[in-house]
């Protein structure tokens, strides 16, 4: 799953994802805060697998990648496809 999308939250603070990204992520996901202050949402099989790639590095090479843990939110759209 690729792609770059610009939204703004509407006056709940919920987001809207885009129904191509709602397909490809389920109904439960992960979306964390990038270094370059973008979103990046990842599909629960996803996130699992990045979990594992991280355990595997060495502890000093996981310092910007614990970046992404920190802010990490798991997410579960309501009806009409907002978090």
């Amino acid at each position: 799953m690729t792609g770059e999308y610009q939204h703004s939250l509407d006056a709940k603070g919920r987001l809207f994802i885009p129904v191509r990204l709602r397909e490809e992520l389920g109904q439960e996901f992960y979306v964390t805060v990038s270094l370059d202050q973008c979103l990046y949402a990842y599909s629960l099989e996803n996130w699992k697998k990045f979990e594992e790639k991280a355990a595997s590095m060495p502890y000093n090479e996981q310092g910007l990648i614990n970046v992404l843990f920190i802010f990490a939110a798991k997410c579960e759209m309501d009806a009409q496809g907002r978090i």
